[in-house]
């Protein structure tokens, strides 16, 4: 009964969340149809099932953040961010999630704005024990723009899972996600996991270039893993997001889609290095 009270809720919080994001974006985007108008829109879910252990201590954060400067006559710009993590103490289920959309029209405006949410459990693993669980997550990010040469937009976002024994790094998945628009040198979505997770979906949707860009990753898998000795384990999951709208459009930096592919390389070079050093 209480596992079916709490997939309840998690499942509330879900959808409400989702609910919000669409009424706002459809808001926006139905607003003033004859002024010039941009658009982003970053939005994460992670959910965390089936936990073999129940954790010993639980903590979450969640947090938003943003800024809109106009200037008269008729630019307009709009933020909306909303961040919720969910997990709590003595249950096999955890939820974090979170968007940003920030909407402009008119000229002379630009608006950013970030959401941040974090779920974090302790877990006690005797020697002998094996640790897993089930996931899902899913980034989704779009831009619009009507002009090209006056106005951008940007959605960002990242997903993190890391499990730790103190401070050494066991376990890893990570997502990343950049549209740039217009143009598409600076737009990617890219992932990453550690040996011990397994996939059993892996959807990616990307739409690069042009004035309508979007890029989607639903991902599903399984966690297990095998301790030989006791074990003090900490989960950390982790999201954000941010839009921004500007009009002039605010320049890119050319090395986002380096910088990203470095954040993956370091990641496998941690994990080697880990590895080495646990022999």
């Amino acid at each position: 009964m209480e596992k079916i009270k709490l997939e309840q809720k998690l499942g509330s919080a879900h959808r409400s969340l989702l609910s919000i994001t669409s009424i706002v974006a459809s808001t926006a985007i139905a607003s003033s149809p004859v002024l010039a108008a941009t658009l982003a829109n970053s939005e994460a879910q992670f959910q965390l099932n089936n936990l073999s252990h129940k954790p010993q201590t639980t903590s979450t954060f969640a947090d938003t953040n943003g800024f809109t400067t106009a200037a008269p006559p008729g630019g307009d710009v709009r933020n909306s961010a909303r961040s919720l993590a969910f997990f709590p103490p003595q249950t096999p289920s955890a939820l974090s999630s979170s968007f940003s959309l920030s909407f402009g029209e008119g000229r002379n405006y630009s608006g950013e704005v970030q959401s941040e949410a974090q779920v974090l459990g302790t877990f006690a693993i005797e020697a002998g024990e094996t640790f897993s669980f089930d996931f899902a997550s899913s980034l989704d990010l779009e831009t619009s723009i009507q002009d090209p040469q006056t106005e951008g937009a940007t959605a960002a976002g990242d997903i993190s899972l890391l499990l730790l024994d103190n401070a050494t790094v066991l376990d890893d998945f990570l997502v990343l996600g950049n549209l740039s628009t217009p143009g598409d040198t600076n737009d990617f979505l890219l992932s990453d996991i550690s040996d011990n997770i397994t996939l059993t979906d892996n959807s990616q949707t990307t739409s690069f270039g042009g004035n309508e860009e979007f890029a989607t990753i639903s991902v599903r898998g399984s966690f297990e893993r095998s301790f030989n000795r006791p074990t003090n384990l900490t989960l950390i999951q982790g999201q954000m997001n941010s839009a921004s709208v500007a009009d002039p459009p605010v320049s890119v930096p050319e090395a986002s889609f380096g910088l990203a592919l470095l954040v993956l390389s370091a990641v496998s070079t941690l994990r080697r290095i880990l590895r080495s050093n646990s022999k």
